[in-house]
């Protein structure tokens, strides 16, 4: 389902509407609102029920809408992060879910990049992505050469204990 500029706007007011309703704290915009949902358990309990009601439309679609299009715009963006995910999933070759292999992941990049925040459903989409595509991704490794020298140098800071 595409989601226009007004629905965005009534589900950010909704939002900030539902966390006041379950916290009694004044959030002033969206993102204040995002920072007590995500510090507050409280407010995760039933909160796309509650705001499906205001929007008119089903729980699971106001849920769906948080998670894969409008929570991004709190994180980083993954773009600069690809090939080092890409080195990683590849690297990493004892996992017993795809869960955990997630989870390496983002430890490593977490060490390595302190400051940033990825958004992680992006991340596990990613790493998803790529893990299934492992032979694909391993067999081009060599085919372009900047590729090539993109995961040398991955390789060659990997041993320095850069990553």
């Amino acid at each position: 389902m595409k989601h226009n500029q007004q629905f965005k706007a009534a589900f950010e007011a909704t939002f900030i509407k539902v966390v006041y309703s379950k916290t009694q704290i004044v959030c002033e915009n969206v993102f204040n609102a995002h920072s007590e949902y995500l510090q507050r358990k409280d407010v995760k309990f039933s909160i796309w029920k509650e705001m499906s009601k205001y929007l008119k439309t089903s729980s699971k679609q106001v849920h769906d809408f948080y998670h894969n299009t409008w929570s991004k715009q709190f994180y980083d963006d993954i773009a600069p992060y690809r090939q080092q995910i890409k080195y990683e999933v590849l690297k990493t070759s004892s996992y017993d879910t795809i869960q955990e292999l997630v989870n390496v992941v983002h430890n490593k990049l977490t060490l390595r990049y302190p400051s940033v925040n990825l958004h992680y459903q992006t991340l596990y989409q990613l790493v998803y992505y790529i893990n299934n595509n492992r032979r694909l991704f391993v067999q081009s490794k060599y085919e372009n050469e900047l590729e090539c020298f993109a995961f040398s140098t991955l390789e060659q800071f990997d041993q320095m204990g850069e990553f």
